[in-house]
């Protein structure tokens, strides 16, 4: 079929009506203006609603841990509560002496221990000390009284042993510690008394290398 040259030119001239609008529509689709920035200061809600930050190395966490519990510089974690540890395994140790020190913040018992495996142990505070076995009251310096039972302790089975064995008998304080007794050894399980200026939480660590019982007394 042939167009005479007019209607070509009509043909033509309505092509480019119709694909104009079709151009404009492609270049509104492709548009590339930024995005408008937002503020990036906080709402008072966002901020109210921010968590605070976490503590500085200068600025100390408040404790989450009960009200019988008081962080303390010595080991482990210092409380009021009776403590008791049995191990799977009592050792059979000897104790062969006691030592007290002042510290920062803190005094420390130590139990010196020599043999294999290890200790059994429990605390508790008492205003009555009395001698295991016999019930006899106990002379302690002290205004309050930690008794302390170490267990896996057995009589020495030979001289050498015995020789070595913690003799009864007092060694002096320092510190919140006035003194500390040595009562007895009785099956297998050896008592010292712990006199101190008042009723303070503390801490009780078994170490090896060498072997001692360790108590710390927050101050």
């Amino acid at each position: 079929m042939s167009h005479s040259p007019s209607s070509v030119a009509v043909i033509a001239a309505i092509s480019a009506v119709c694909v104009m609008p079709l151009t404009a529509c492609a270049e509104r689709g492709a548009d590339t203006t930024p995005a408008p920035q937002f503020s990036a200061l906080p709402s008072s809600s966002a901020a109210t609603d921010a968590p605070e930050p976490p503590p500085s190395d200068t600025q100390a966490a408040p404790s989450q841990q009960g009200a019988n519990v008081a962080a303390f510089a010595g080991m482990g974690t210092a409380a009021l509560d009776d403590e008791h540890h049995m191990p799977d395994q009592l050792g059979g140790l000897t104790p062969t002496g006691v030592r007290v020190g002042a510290h920062d913040g803190f005094t420390r018992v130590v139990i010196d221990l020599e043999g294999e495996g290890e200790p059994g142990w429990f605390t508790a505070y008492t205003d009555e000390p009395r001698q295991q076995a016999s019930g006899y009251p106990v002379e302690v310096k002290g205004n309050t009284f930690l008794n302390l039972g170490i267990e896996g302790t057995p009589w020495p089975s030979t001289p050498e042993l015995e020789e070595k064995y913690m003799k009864p008998g007092t060694t002096p304080g320092t510190g919140v510690v006035s003194e500390v007794v040595y009562t007895t050894s009785f099956e297998a399980q050896t008592q010292l008394i712990i006199g101190l200026q008042k009723k303070t939480p503390y801490s009780v660590t078994f170490l090896e290398d060498p072997k001692r019982l360790v108590l710390d007394f927050q101050d």
